[in-house]
């Protein structure tokens, strides 16, 4: 490797897996770059759907960005060509570069897209922004406007952006459904995201594995917040080439018809029945029987989503679980569903409490009396429960079940009301 100056090499170690800090790279203070953008946010998420987060680039290694040995790794320019045939890139439109640091992909698009087309260089540290404005002035590029984004918010207007680029940047959100979710709000009409990243299936791809991705993980990722592939190149030399359109329809597949009870069973106390498109569970506290639904297929590796909505009681979402015969059904993990403790874990017929809130942090999740959404992550020992976006619960768990039914529960001696709906699973 040639020499290179301090910073630059830097940030080409942290890349390629040299342990490092923000200490060693900041200004002395050790802060994290969005602690030293000053942005405010909830707290992030380290691991997202069984992929560990990556860590923000921090300004100081921006050089990298610019070295050299760019196109020979990465194909730039085939990628824009790329984006051009078949990702709507063209004169006239508004592209947004996401997580654009210096600048190299902004420069390259505001030419692309010309004097009446607009580029969105959005980043949360304004010192690349700062990069990013100076570049643009010394090359006489007039049509980049700088966009100071947050953790959970590019802060992009609705329906504004006919093309989202995200190059090597996607892994490093440690707010991935917020922003996923306001990134597709600002898609306009027939918008598309596309994101790079370095293929985490090609062991000589040289990138520290946080900076990886698989096409397949990206595919979940992506499916589960609202997106459906619309092109894949595999023609760069180190990175996949995604696009990915706004879902019209749900995504996944179907756990409950929203008509039927097909495809499930009733064991023990209480009555279910379906509702204006809900599973609904009711049972009378003089019934002392733990009443299910039980799923009548059985699952391994699996990410679930549904909805719930509690009226009385205290339920559950059993997973990995089996008909046990006694008094409570079934034995397996449930994710708890109820105003108390709701995206805890608890293991029935086991260890009883695995991974249990305090209510007061379930406060600031949980919608009382109204619908929430729940998705459920399981990947080998590896599981992951979100509650209304907030992760509750993450658990590496040698001991538990690996396949099991699904199960609704109504806890026996209660006044039980509860509803579920939207049951969608993508299986591994």
């Amino acid at each position: 490797m040639p020499r290179l100056p301090g910073r630059l090499l830097l940030a080409w170690l942290l890349i390629l897996g040299v342990r490092t800090s923000f200490a060693q790279v900041g200004a002395g203070s050790g802060a994290p770059a969005a602690e030293a953008a000053g942005v405010v946010a909830p707290p992030g998420v380290e691991v997202y759907l069984g992929r560990r987060v990556a860590q923000t680039m921090h300004y100081s290694g921006a050089p990298w960005l610019l070295r050299e040995s760019r196109e020979r790794e990465e194909g730039t320019r085939l990628m824009l060509e790329h984006l051009v045939e078949h990702a709507g890139l063209k004169a006239g439109v508004t592209v947004c570069d996401v997580g654009c640091g210096n600048g190299f992909y902004s420069l390259q698009l505001a030419k692309l897209v010309g004097a009446e087309g607009r580029v969105l260089g959005v980043d949360i540290q304004p010192e690349m922004l700062e990069m990013l404005k100076d570049r643009a002035k010394k090359a006489g590029v007039g049509n980049i406007t700088p966009v100071l984004g947050s953790l959970d918010d590019p802060h992009l207007e609705a329906g504004s952006v006919d093309l989202a680029l995200l190059v090597d940047v996607y892994h490093e959100f440690d707010h991935p459904e917020q922003m996923l979710a306001r990134l597709r709000v600002s898609l306009a009409p027939g918008g598309r995201m596309v994101l790079a990243e370095f293929r985490a299936e090609d062991p000589d791809v040289p990138i520290k594995p946080e900076h990886k991705m698989s096409k397949a993980q990206v595919l979940v990722e992506m499916e589960a917040n609202g997106f459906r592939l619309a092109d894949s190149f595999d023609g760069l030399p180190w990175q996949h080439l995604l696009t990915f359109e706004a879902a019209e329809e749900p995504v996944g597949d179907a756990l409950f018809d929203g008509e039927t009870l097909g495809g499930w069973h009733a064991i023990g106390g209480g009555a279910w029945s379906v509702e204006g498109g809900a599973i609904v569970g009711r049972s009378a506290s003089s019934d002392p029987r733990h009443g299910l639904l039980v799923s009548d297929a059985s699952f391994a590796d699996f990410l679930v989503t549904f909805e719930y909505r509690v009226v009385r009681g205290n339920s559950g979402f059993y997973f990995r679980s089996e008909e046990s015969g006694d008094e409570v059904g079934v034995h397996g993990f449930q994710v708890e569903v109820d105003d108390l403790k709701p995206g805890g874990l608890y293991e029935t017929g086991g260890r009883a409490w695995v991974v249990e809130p305090a209510p007061e942090q379930a406060a600031a999740w949980e919608r009382k009396g109204g619908w929430n959404t729940v998705r459920l992550f399981a990947r080998g020992e590896h599981l992951e429960v979100y509650v209304n976006g907030f992760q509750t619960a993450v658990l590496d768990d040698a001991e538990g079940r690996r396949e099991g039914h699904f199960a609704l529960q109504l806890h026996g001696g209660q006044d039980m009301d509860v509803a579920f709906r939207g049951l969608r699973i993508w299986s591994q």
